[in-house]
């Protein structure tokens, strides 16, 4: 015991003479200097520099300043203690004050070293001279001067700019400080204008001010004619082609991301509605059937509103029709409600994914939309386990369901909600957050999985690795743009239930890239399996193919109500068989099978299924 106790003591001498060694080599700072920092849009500060021998783990550094107190009496005042690094910066100054700083290393509170004072005197640089804009508004078609709005946005920093006002006549006038900038101009009834010639950022051309310069800018707007409005009509029927009492209901789409109801129409005695809407406007159209007895879908037979068909209004739109599906009949239920992180209510769609083994099928979802409250419910759906999303209208963000409420922008990252034949499930809610619009930048390209079309994937923009500022959805060719991001470095990466996320990086810089384009490509996530669902397979069904147009490969599924000797063949135009997929006696259930056309050529082929008396054929279409 004694030989242990020895050895510890004469371990404990070793370490206080060790750290006694590197107290007493401490080394005073050297090369202290100061110098002035700061001016047009930040403060000044003394910039303080030093030189350290001494190991960064174990000395530190404290930055004094000699002031004087109200008796007069000077002293060293302790700035900052622990600084990390060799640089400090002073920001409680005064324009022409002297100042007299020091810089101490010290390893513990008896043992430091200090480095030489230096004088300082604070002398700003002389302000630079303005730069002046002047110009005149003018009617494009009259000449005539129109009151309106005038703004220099900072090119670096569009947040800080100079605004003016032009007068009865149309001339303005605006002092600001040197720099690049973008002029933007706006009236009442006028269509807003970048210079030169400009309707957004991204195209305009910048202004250089130097110091004194006097530019003058003559600007005519183009006067804003409302648009022309449209009709789009069509019907809302049963599988036996009855007309049914629906709803519905018509929101318009941006940059195929935003969304906002516009109109809503409701079907008369026969099924048919017609609704107004506005020329130009790209819309999604939604019809329900009150009574929980149809499922709602969007036009064209899509079941959720990032796959949804976007209509562009050119011309009066007619033969838009559906035929709504018989819901199953189970007594069961998920609810809840979206509102923001106040607790308002937020208008949006919900969405839910039945969770499923086999990633390249296509299995039903549900949706609906929320009413003024914020309030949704989803009944009638097949038994299992449901990823629930929320697409909420306007200036929000997306999100899936977790239960903590932490926001989940992948399906990965959510939690899933099981459902029995029975069972009522509430108080699944949402909190979504805001998005960001504030700024000028815009990114865009195109998402593919495995190089074959898709559609309904999201795509997200973060920064600060894990806060999304933005989103945006795929159109039916892959493609998305998602605009007013801030100047700055960004990650992006997409998004669909059953495939991995792909990730990228770009940069916004509104002079050198205000415009980045990136492409995204999904890979099918590697669960394996089959979404058999027997107890639910009532009738055969041969699915359509998906993705389609797809190279080189494509999932087949189909449903046998029973067991069931099945064949399933691929044939080109002319009825040759080209692929023998499926040759084999199958349970009954929901089967999903995969065809890889690496040896055939881009065109039109046919796929048939034979079970039993069952015989069925679709098309499918090979795209390289």
């Amino acid at each position: 015991m004694r030989r242990l106790i020895s050895l510890f003591s004469i371990f404990t001498m070793l370490v206080i003479f060790s750290n006694a060694d590197i107290y007493s080599q401490v080394q005073p700072p050297q090369n202290l200097t100061a110098n002035l920092e700061g001016g047009i849009n930040s403060p000044f500060a003394v910039k303080l520099t030093w030189e350290s021998t001494n190991p960064a783990n174990t000395v530190r550094h404290s930055v004094w300043r000699k002031t004087v107190n109200n008796t007069g009496t000077a002293h060293f005042e302790l700035l900052a203690v622990s600084v990390n690094g060799n640089v400090f910066l002073d920001k409680r100054i005064a324009p022409n004050a002297t100042y007299n700083y020091f810089v101490r290393a010290y390893a513990n509170n008896t043992n430091f070293a200090n480095s030489d004072t230096i004088t300082y005197t604070v002398v700003p640089p002389p302000p630079p001279v303005p730069s002046i804009i002047t110009g005149r508004l003018t009617d494009a078609n009259t000449g005539d001067g129109i009151r309106g709005h005038i703004k220099l946005i900072p090119a670096q920093n569009f947040n800080h700019g100079a605004m003016a006002m032009s007068d009865s006549l149309g001339y303005f006038k605006i002092r600001t400080l040197p720099g690049n900038y973008f002029l933007f101009t706006a009236a009442p009834g006028y269509n807003f204008e970048y210079f030169d010639n400009a309707r957004n950022i991204q195209t305009a051309t910048v202004i250089q001010l130097l110091s004194g310069d006097s530019l003058n800018f003559d600007v005519d707007l183009t006067a804003f004619v409302p648009p022309v409005t449209l009709t789009l009509s069509g019907s809302v029927k049963n599988a036996d082609g009855e007309g049914l009492n629906a709803m519905v209901n018509v929101y318009r789409i941006r940059n195929n991301t935003w969304h906002n109801f516009i109109g809503r129409a409701q079907t008369d005695a026969n099924g048919n509605f017609t609704v107004n809407v506005k020329e130009n406007d790209t819309v999604v159209v939604y019809a329900f059937a009150p009574g929980f007895i149809y499922f709602p879908e969007f036009y064209d037979n899509k079941t959720n509103i990032n796959e949804a068909d976007r209509l562009v209004v050119s011309e009066n739109l007619s033969g838009i029709n559906f035929v709504l599906e018989s819901r199953p009949v189970y007594q069961n239920e998920i609810s809840g409600s979206v509102s923001d992180s106040a607790g308002n209510p937020v208008r949006g769609f919900v969405t839910a994914f039945r969770k499923f083994d086999n990633t390249n099928s296509h299995p039903r979802r549900y949706s609906t939309h929320t009413d003024s409250l914020g309030v949704y419910s989803l009944t009638n759906m097949l038994p299992g386990e449901y990823y629930l999303f929320v697409k909420p209208e306007s200036n929000f963000k997306p999100t899936y369901f977790r239960y903590d409420g932490a926001p989940a922008p992948t399906w990965r990252q959510a939690d899933t909600v099981p459902l029995t034949e029975n069972s009522v499930v509430q108080g699944i809610n949402f909190t979504v957050r805001p998005r960001n619009n504030s700024g000028n930048g815009v990114v865009q390209g195109v998402v593919r999985a495995d190089n074959n079309q898709i559609e309904g994937a999201l795509v997200y923009i973060t920064a600060n690795s894990d806060e999304v500022v933005s989103y945006g959805v795929i159109s039916a060719e892959g493609k998305f743009y998602i605009d007013e991001l801030e100047p700055g470095n960004y990650s992006i990466s997409a998004d669909l239930p059953g495939f991995n996320s792909s990730n990228s990086s770009f940069t916004v810089d509104y002079i050198n890239s205000p415009v980045s384009s990136v492409n995204l490509i999904l890979s099918p996530d590697g669960v394996t399996g089959i979404d058999d669902a027997s107890n639910t397979v009532t009738s055969y069904e041969l699915f359509q193919n998906y993705p389609n147009p797809f190279n080189p490969s494509t999932t087949i599924k189909f449903s046998i109500p029973e067991a069931s000797k099945v064949s399933v063949k691929v044939y080109n135009l002319l009825g040759n068989e080209v692929a023998d997929l499926v040759n084999e006696n199958l349970p009954l259930g929901t089967h999903s099978i995969n065809f890889n056309a690496a040896g055939l050529s881009s065109g039109v082929y046919f796929y048939k299924i034979e079970a039993g008396n069952f015989s069925s054929t679709k098309k499918l279409t090979i795209l390289k």
